[in-house]
């Protein structure tokens, strides 16, 4: 019996140790998986400030040829326009400028996300919703608006000034008050997280109200603003990210602690 008995508890030893050693395992892949997916979002994150940072300047460079072609002494017309290389070549900077903003903003986002709060859920959703859809319309600018100018030039006039038809101005309107509203709660979030310097969230939604200006040029403030908020991010020079505000907790969240 007292072999029997030694060799059930060599048994059960083993058995608890196999357990115990299965568990230590899993806990450590576990810590491991969760380690290189903090590495993954740091390196997204860096890489999306780069984004949007690049993406406004772009956008930036893209109007500037807007301005010039309008005022300048480029073709005259949005027919003649067009038609042109530059227009395809400028064309192509904006819808990469608007891709990478979007990029960005998501960058920008997840950096501050629990100190943002709701507010920063509201202004990320509509300013993301805004930028895609202005990100679609240089898509059709780009792609849609030469032939048109080409088979269709009466059209192509008529769509560049709104004057055809109601339900396509709400469709060209919709896109920059999205944009705008957008990003001007994403910059009262940004200031009241205090994660990026008060600076360059006020600039932002400086920027951001300047876009109800229909004034040519004027946008630069805004793409100014916001390519400075992905050179902070992506340069580092940001404050660590903070808890979300307890004006945003619930009341049994802050008593929670």
């Amino acid at each position: 019996m007292a072999v029997i008995y030694h060799e059930y508890d060599s048994v059960l030893s083993c058995a608890n140790e196999a357990h115990w050693g299965t568990m230590t395992d899993t806990k450590s892949m576990s810590e491991d998986t969760d380690v290189q997916g903090s590495q993954l979002l740091s390196t997204y994150i860096r890489w999306g400030g780069l984004a949007a940072m690049l993406g406004p300047l772009l956008v930036l460079v893209a109007n500037g040829y807007g301005v010039w072609r309008d005022f300048g002494p480029g073709p005259e017309g949005v027919v003649e326009a067009a038609t042109t290389t530059p227009y395809i070549v400028f064309g192509g900077v904006r819808l990469l400028g608007g891709t990478l903003l979007v990029f960005g903003l998501v960058a920008l986002y997840a950096y501050q996300v629990e100190a943002a709060g709701r507010l920063g859920v509201v202004g990320f959703v509509v300013s993301t919703i805004g930028t895609v859809l202005l990100t679609g319309s240089a898509w059709f600018q780009l792609f849609v608006v030469p032939a048109m100018a080409a088979e269709v030039p009466a059209f192509a006039e008529a769509a560049r000034a709104a004057q055809v038809g109601q339900w396509l101005t709400v469709g060209l309107i919709v896109p920059l008050l999205a944009q705008a509203v957008g990003w001007v709660i994403f910059g009262v979030a940004t200031y009241r997280a205090g994660v990026f310097p008060r600076w360059v969230a006020v600039a932002v939604v400086l920027g951001a109200l300047l876009l109800f200006v229909p004034v040519p040029g004027i946008p630069i403030v805004f793409q100014l603003a916001v390519a400075s908020m992905g050179f902070l991010l992506f340069s580092g020079r940001v404050d660590a990210p903070a808890q979300e505000p307890a004006a945003d907790r619930s009341p049994s969240e802050s008593v929670g602690g």
